[in-house]
């Protein structure tokens, strides 16, 4: 959540706005940035998408030679949607501008806690607190008015850093020193910086600038457009040095991003296959952790390592996780993150067992991907649509691929599902959903005039329920409920009437009268009943149901639920669209919860 982008040197706005845009995922509530040359200074924000202004390119051309520029892309934690409230935050005087990532928990209730940090720079920059002669500047007064250097800056920045409490990541850009950026890190926040002038939070916000850079953790760096970077924390081996991206041009092809990114699942799962040379034996036990999405994708594997690999799973809320009372020190942790930030994954993280945790993520280079865990990468590829569409897939593959490697022989020899095969049964299923988009564009023009809706399945259903609910209500603001479907008679089926309609999720053939069932429950209260169903159930289901959609023969039983989830991913989008809001951007939302 939030961006942050600063440069010095040549073409430093239009770095810092092209950034921002890239960045925009991150958070889009408001946005700004600030450019310095000379005694001369420009300042920026507003609210809504950076996409969405045209003015912002005329900038890049008219501050052409301004030598450094910071700018910002905000998801608010503190303090309401505004232009006041958007970053950079600075002081009265228009003397200390501050970009920042994530949240001040020692800062009063009554301030943002941006500018609480601003209010410790200003005061460890005034005379009381600086000294000359002394090893310790911040403990004197003032004896002499000496002019300050960068290196005081450097360490007033250090100072303010060391008063803060939580996770937080900023730069720091100061009137007088027009040709500096200031940057700091605490907790588990991190920053890139490159040797030619350039830091940020995201790694594609500065593709192309630079071929690798720096990840700083608990540090205060200066950049300088002369070339030269100084640091608290002295730059060493021990300090991460990563590959920035080859220049990435945004090509959109379709519409939107999350339909686009819905398309490419194909072509992710062909190339799906993980080293089983990274994968530790077999555990006893299995905990897996994970929030939103991931908790969905947790669950959905929780029943495959129970079915065929036969280990004994369970599943935390990352935000629950932390709390646990009882944790069992003999189950190996599976942490996962989409973005590899995600702040209570990592909270809950703190006191794992390294060397047997296995963290999933998307961003190896992330703060979880960067630890000492064993890491999965889904190679999954940017994911510009704040709803997860291929990351959930791609998360499901590989847990389901892990199960595989710790299932014994024996029970290899009973089943069907070979990798290759489910990669083979999954590629042609996605791929005939996609076939019949417009089947689904037709049942999207009908959820959308409803309010709620629920979403029901059972067993390795029920978790595509739930991320099918989630998707509808992240991107077209329908209340929507997942929940198993015989559970729906222990309450929920209060909800049920002709202005709520139950969407059934059918896969395998497991317990398939009892889902019918489930079914006739919600017709005989003037209840609308719309399905997706695998081949083996549609006639069953299809003469009690108002709509059905009849999925692919995956040849894979395991593969089925992650065809399916494929329709209610494009449900939830042509809603959204049929409701006139863009999916790529719903309210209220980013894409790396890292606050």
């Amino acid at each position: 959540m939030c961006g942050i982008i600063g440069c010095v040197g040549n073409d430093t706005v239009e770095t810092v706005i092209t950034g921002m845009k890239r960045m925009e995922y991150r958070g889009y509530d408001s946005y700004g940035f600030c450019a310095f040359k000379g005694v001369s200074k420009f300042l920026y924000k507003d609210v809504g998408l950076v996409s969405g202004n045209t003015n912002l390119d005329g900038y890049a051309h008219t501050l052409k030679d301004y030598t450094s520029a910071i700018g910002h892309t905000r998801w608010a934690t503190h303090g309401e949607v505004s232009k006041e409230n958007a970053h950079p935050q600075h002081d009265e005087q228009e003397t200390i501008f501050v970009v920042h990532n994530g949240t001040v928990d020692n800062s009063p209730s009554d301030i943002l806690d941006t500018q609480y940090i601003v209010q410790q720079l200003k005061l460890r920059l005034t005379k009381h607190w600086m000294t000359i002669k002394s090893s310790d500047r911040f403990t004197k007064p003032l004896r002499e008015v000496v002019p300050l250097t960068p290196e005081d800056y450097l360490l007033a920045v250090n100072s303010a850093t060391q008063k803060l409490e939580g996770d937080n990541a900023f730069l720091v850009s100061f009137s007088n020193l027009p040709d500096y950026i200031f940057c700091a890190t605490r907790g588990s926040k991190s920053l890139l910086i490159t040797d030619n002038g350039y830091v940020s939070s995201d790694s594609y916000a500065i593709s192309g600038k630079a071929k690798e850079a720096r990840r700083i953790k608990n540090s205060v760096v200066c950049l300088s457009s002369k070339g030269t970077i100084s640091s608290i924390k002295p730059f060493n081996s021990s300090v991460k040095i990563e590959t920035v991206p080859e220049r990435q041009e945004d090509e959109l092809s379709e519409p939107h991003h999350m339909i686009q990114e819905i398309k490419e699942q194909p072509s992710l799962v062909k190339t799906a296959t993980y080293p089983t040379s990274k994968h530790r034996p077999r555990p006893d036990r299995l905990h897996l952790i994970g929030c939103g999405s991931s908790y969905y994708a947790a669950m959905w594997a929780k029943v495959w390592f129970e079915t065929i690999a036969r280990i004994p799973t369970t599943v935390t809320y990352g935000s629950e996780a932390f709390s646990l009372t009882l944790k069992d020190r003999n189950a190996t942790d599976i942490y996962i993150s989409q973005s590899g930030e995600t702040k209570d994954i990592i909270r809950a993280s703190h006191d794992a067992k390294s060397d047997s945790a296995y963290v999933v993520t998307n961003s190896v280079n992330s703060h979880l991907g960067n630890s000492v865990f064993n890491t999965i990468d889904i190679n999954a590829g940017p994911e510009y649509g704040v709803a997860a569409t291929k990351t959930f897939t791609m998360t499901c593959f590989r847990l389901w691929e892990l199960a595989w490697h710790w299932t014994s022989e024996e029970t290899r020899n009973k089943i069907l599902d070979t990798p290759d095969k489910c990669v083979t049964g999954l590629i042609d299923g996605i791929n005939y959903v996609l076939d019949r988009e417009e089947a689904i564009r037709t049942l999207a023009k009908m959820i959308a005039q409803y309010d709620n809706a629920l979403f029901l399945g059972r067993h390795w259903d029920y978790p595509i329920a739930l991320e099918g609910a989630l998707k509808l209500k992240e991107v077209s603001y329908i209340h929507a409920e997942g929940m198993p479907a015989a559970e729906m008679k222990h309450g929920p089926i209060a909800l049920v009437d002709e202005k709520t309609p139950s969407i059934f999720v059918v896969n395998g053939s497991f317990d398939i009268d009892t889902i019918i069932s489930n079914m006739r429950e919600v017709k005989s209260r003037n209840g609308k009943v719309f399905a997706v169903t695998c081949p083996v159930n549609y006639e069953k289901v299809s003469k009690v149901a108002d709509w059905t959609f009849q999925t692919h023969n995956t040849c894979s039983v395991a593969m089925e639920p992650l065809a399916a989830n494929v329709v209610l991913q494009l449900l939830a989008y042509h809603v959204a669209v049929e409701k006139g809001l863009n999916p790529d951007r719903p309210r209220n939302l980013a894409k790396s919860v890292t606050v």
